[in-house]
């Protein structure tokens, strides 16, 4: 489970931060996940 949860983390960190930059498409809600996400680490 661990594993999973690191491999997720990667996937937030990189594909989140290119949505945001290259097609500024993130919802609010994306937006909020998002910033939690980060806020965690």
């Amino acid at each position: 489970m661990h594993c999973l949860i690191s491999l997720w983390d990667t996937i937030q960190s990189t594909l989140f931060p290119w949505m945001e930059e290259e097609l500024d498409l993130l919802t609010e809600k994306q937006s909020i996940l998002y910033l939690f996400a980060m806020e965690r680490k």
